[in-house]
């Protein structure tokens, strides 16, 4: 049984350590990415739509994330933590956050499809960029 409330306390912890990450995590330079991609007129109005809704989402998921963060702190510090209401409310914050994220996938899936081929070079390098910098 302490074998598995450790290995429970682990795995939450790093739950909690990704969810941190993911607050703390800079957007990247759309500025830049902007400029290098030289953009045509319809595509801006899209690229403006696309990182709005990326914006906006993780505005509305970040204190959600946080508070998932802070119960779980507090549920650990009892003498019988309530691992299944821990699991049950970050699987409430997924679902709450699910179509904000299904939003944002679905607009920079329109821009993608307005990007030239040497756009998508440009905005895949930059994306592989902007992975490498969150490692």
């Amino acid at each position: 049984m302490k074998a598995l409330r450790l290995w429970l306390l682990a795995v939450l912890l790093a739950c909690s350590a990704a969810a941190q990450a993911a607050i703390t995590i800079q957007l990247p330079d759309f500025q830049r990415l902007e400029r290098e991609l030289k953009l045509k007129p319809h595509q801006k109005v899209q690229f403006d739509a696309a990182t709005l809704s990326l914006k906006r989402t993780l505005l509305a998921i970040g204190p959600v994330l946080l508070e998932v963060k802070q119960q779980l702190t507090e549920e650990l510090m009892k003498d019988r933590p309530d691992f299944m209401g821990l699991l049950q409310r970050q699987r409430a914050a997924y679902e709450l956050a699910a179509p904000l994220f299904r939003e944002t996938y679905a607009e920079w899936g329109k821009l993608y499809a307005l990007l030239e081929d040497d756009q998508v070079v440009v905005a895949k390098r930059f994306l592989q960029e902007a992975i490498d910098g969150v490692r």
